[in-house]
């Protein structure tokens, strides 16, 4: 969204809904992978046109009581209601494509946020925080407008066309929601979620899993501690508590690919300080054969009940682990640059994972993430090549360059095919200018000839003219001296 305001001039605000700032529109290129897991991303416009197809027209949210007076003020909310009237059929998200209905919404935000300064309830340093509430209400008009969703059948049916991309726990739950759109067909997700006896079917069965999850647990790790017992007994009222913090490590770490791996150094490193290192194989045998995680479809559809999960919350979190977003390769915080040169895409999971983890310990947890890293920078390459993304011709190259660096070459994407491809690609260029040039040439050529051409039949017209001149001149004279003839004989004859 792109917002500007002249304070002399509320009403000359223009407010455009646009992708993305320059340097961030490599992440909206559409069927990129994941940086890191390699996963097939979902872009923003491809998610908010999605939601477009599945939430409920806004006269029907507004008769329902969907929306509130905004701010205790009556602009938005008026706006709000004329356009559930004059366009009864249509969602919020949908009205606003039309630039006259968005300006007729900003003038009601900014006449209201006036108001509330001008009545001293709310307060502005500066121009910017203006302009950030108001992108902030307008966008959470639209997420207020995703939160109430047609019937779980007809979501459903729309959301299919993402199913390959779901994975894990995820795929499951979507599975399970088809199951009941095909059994509540006319009810909505969340209204599925909050029957009596859908919630105790999964909250018994989320008991269960829990508990076998545990008794898993227990039983490997109990197995770590008999191994400890026969060769140092006097190690295992330590291994006990490691046991509690490997736990907790399970249930922490948001990375799930990094839980097996820092367990074992946990216990490499203890078994080293108590003089078992002939234990670290079968530990380490024990430790790949635990659960890492507790999450399954029963505990999620349990929390998004206790937690009041709306229709647009239960979608969102099945999609939102998929959508691409800006990762800087050098950290802002370390002095890395917020430019194209510094960005690589990866899905908001990954990045999240990722976080402040520096590159050499995150890739010993992802070790499949220098290959996808190849692939994102050969496709983004490719719609270089193709003119679809209009970037700097040498962007592969400096992003390849700055993860190189970055990363002490753990990461070092060949961009050879790359450079081949440009290279052809330029002499095909040069060969068509070539060829280009050398029909201008000819062309010139040829001019010339046809002017030379012409200037001779002109130089030969013109002695042509010269020689009927002279003729007509010499005629002229004849005829002169003929009249002077018989000018003279008729003075004889008259004598």
């Amino acid at each position: 969204m792109n917002l500007t305001i002249s304070k002399a001039n509320p009403n000359s605000i223009t407010f455009n809904r646009r992708l993305a700032l320059k340097h961030t529109e490599v992440k909206y290129l559409p069927k990129l992978n994941c940086a890191c897991c390699g996963r097939d991303l979902i872009t923003a416009p491809e998610a908010a046109e999605f939601y477009k197809k599945i939430t409920k027209p806004l006269k029907l949210m507004m008769e329902k009581g969907f929306f509130k007076p905004w701010q205790s003020s009556t602009r938005v909310w008026n706006v709000l209601q004329s356009f559930s009237l004059n366009f009864p059929d249509m969602n919020l998200d949908t009205i606003l494509d039309v630039k006259e209905n968005q300006k007729a919404l900003k003038i009601a935000l900014v006449d209201d946020l006036n108001e509330l300064i001008a009545n001293g309830k709310r307060e502005f340093k500066n121009e910017r925080y203006f302009k950030y509430e108001i992108t902030d209400e307008y966008a959470d008009l639209l997420r207020r407008s995703r939160t109430h969703m047609k019937s779980a059948s007809a979501v459903m049916r729309r959301l299919l066309p993402l199913k390959e991309t779901f994975e894990g726990h995820k795929k499951a739950v979507f599975e399970q929601l088809e199951i009941y759109a095909r059994k509540y067909p006319r009810k909505r997700l969340q209204e599925i979620i909050n029957l009596d006896e859908v919630y105790r079917f999964h909250q018994q069965k989320d008991w269960l899993q829990r508990a076998q999850t545990r008794e898993k647990l227990d039983f490997h790790f109990d197995n770590i501690l008999l191994l400890v017992k026969k060769q140092n007994p006097q190690a295992v009222e330590f291994f006990e508590d490691l046991k509690l913090e490997a736990v907790d490590l399970l249930e922490l770490e948001h990375d799930s690919a990094a839980r097996i791996p820092k367990m074992k150094k946990m216990y490499e490193k203890a078994l080293k300080e108590h003089g078992c290192e002939k234990l670290i194989p079968k530990v380490n045998k024990e430790l790949e054969q635990v659960p890492i995680s507790f999450i399954t479809v029963d505990s999620f559809l349990v929390f998004a009940k206790n937690h009041k999960f709306s229709d647009g919350q239960i979608i969102m979190s099945l999609i939102s682990p998929y959508t691409s977003s800006v990762e800087h390769i050098i950290p802002i915080s370390e002095g890395g640059k917020d430019s194209i040169e510094n960005i690589i895409v990866l899905c908001r999971e990954c990045n999240r994972n990722r976080s402040s983890v520096p590159y050499t310990e995150f890739i010993q947890y992802h070790p499949m993430m220098s290959y996808h890293t190849q692939r994102q920078i050969n496709q983004i390459g490719d719609y270089i090549l193709n003119g679809t993304f209009d970037a700097d011709k040498f962007l592969p190259i400096k992003v390849s360059k700055t993860l190189h660096n970055y990363t002490h070459g753990k990461i070092s994407p060949d961009y050879s095919d790359y450079c081949k491809k440009q290279i052809r690609r330029s002499e095909r260029k040069i060969k068509k200018r070539d060829t280009v040039m050398k029909e201008v040439k000819q062309a010139k050529v040829d001019a010339l000839r046809q002017k030379a051409d012409l200037e001779r039949e002109i130089k030969g017209l013109d002695k042509k003219m010269n020689d009927i001149s002279h003729l007509t001149q010499e005629l002229n004279k004849d005829n002169d001296s003929d009249n002077n003839f018989i000018n003279q004989m008729k003075k004889q004859i008259k004598k």
